[in-house]
């Protein structure tokens, strides 16, 4: 009976954990999608090795973007501990 509840609470901390994770991913690309908008409002380009020079590139490019996305998504998955 112990291992059976103890499962079920280790599935249920794992799940809450989960969903924390993907609702703070979704709020670090709300953030980067603003400081996307304030970089385009500035005409500011942040240079990275990984662009094509295409004129639709994001201000934020390539793995930049998802080395700051991962940082915000830390950030805020440790905000509370």
């Amino acid at each position: 009976m112990f291992f059976l509840v103890s499962t079920i609470k280790d599935r249920l901390i794992h799940g809450n954990n989960t969903i924390k994770i993907e609702k703070n991913r979704k709020t670090a690309i709300k953030i980067l999608d603003k400081l996307e908008e304030f970089l385009e409002e500035k005409d500011i380009t942040i240079p990275n090795d990984d662009r094509e020079e295409n004129q639709d590139e994001a201000r934020i490019y390539g793995s930049d973007y998802y080395d700051l996305e991962d940082v915000i998504v830390e950030i805020l998955n440790n905000k509370n501990t």
